[in-house]
């Protein structure tokens, strides 16, 4: 999981260097690299590049791609580290979702937690010079979509491995931003902005493998930590490559966000162990 978000924090760097492409654009590199590794993998190691729960591998794939277009605009239009805290908010959502559709359990602390990074989401979104609100709403959606796609992974672990998952994801982003590149929108990219995307989406392939390898061994509750390395991450790259530094107010809403991770996080090992001692 951690070497998941170190290749995440690359990728959003990576991203933010291709600037001067369109978005879609961006989104099509990124993911054609993707298609080409994850199939690989899916034929030769999974041995079934189509999948068997095709609904849910179709959905998944749908909702990666929103998410990734969110997020690749709200890495465009804001700090770095402000851009990736707001899609590590997704681990929440997944809590709201687990709740809903597989009927997981959800505590007082759970919900104190909750609480505490909404709260910071809130700060985040008046982060200063470079902040827009659109910017904000686009990483809040991204995390939705990411959190949504986390639920679905779960259940996906049991009929399909993560080579076949990560190339629906990608495959299904490259078709959705086809017709924008058919369209006469496409520009020529310079060098660096292309190897730049060509690079973030080996990051991304390999970060999307080994999360959809951690999520397929371990319970998303005991993993939601451990997401957050990538803020850190990205915000120690922002500060070299950039020199971004975050302003108060932006600041302590990150610090609330990675409060709120950790006790949730305690609280759903304290629920384990309590299952294990009556057991």
């Amino acid at each position: 999981m951690v070497i998941g978000s170190l290749f995440a924090a690359l990728m959003a760097a990576l991203i933010k260097l291709s600037a001067g492409m369109p978005t879609l654009q961006k989104l099509f590199f990124r993911s054609l690299v993707g298609v080409v590794f994850a199939g690989f993998g899916a034929g030769r190691v999974e041995g079934n590049l189509w999948g068997k729960n095709k609904k849910l591998l179709f959905l998944r794939g749908v909702l990666g791609f929103l998410g990734l277009a969110g997020y690749f605009l709200a890495i465009e239009r804001l700090p770095l580290g402000n851009a990736v805290i707001l899609n590590q908010v997704s681990p929440f959502f997944t809590i709201f979702l687990g709740l809903i559709f597989l009927k997981e359990q959800v505590n007082g602390r759970q919900w104190f937690a909750l609480g505490i990074a909404a709260a910071g989401v809130v700060l985040i979104n008046k982060p200063g010079p470079g902040g827009t609100f659109f910017a904000a709403t686009a990483g809040l959606f991204s995390a939705f979509a990411s959190g949504a796609s986390h639920v679905i992974i779960r259940e996906l672990r049991k009929t399909d491995g993560p080579y076949t998952i990560v190339f629906y994801y990608t495959a299904i982003t490259c078709l959705c931003t086809l017709p924008f590149m058919l369209s006469g929108h496409f520009t020529l990219p310079s060098w660096q902005q292309l190897g730049s995307i060509l690079a973030a989406g080996v990051a991304a392939t390999l970060s999307q493998i080994f999360l959809s390898a951690a999520y397929r061994y371990a319970e998303a509750g005991d993993l939601s930590i451990y997401l957050y390395t990538n803020t850190i991450f990205s915000s120690l790259i922002g500060f070299l490559l950039w020199r971004e530094k975050p302003v108060l107010l932006s600041s302590l809403g990150v610090l609330l966000v990675l409060c709120g991770a950790f006790l949730n996080w305690q609280s759903q090992k304290n629920n384990v162990q309590k299952l294990q001692n009556r057991a």
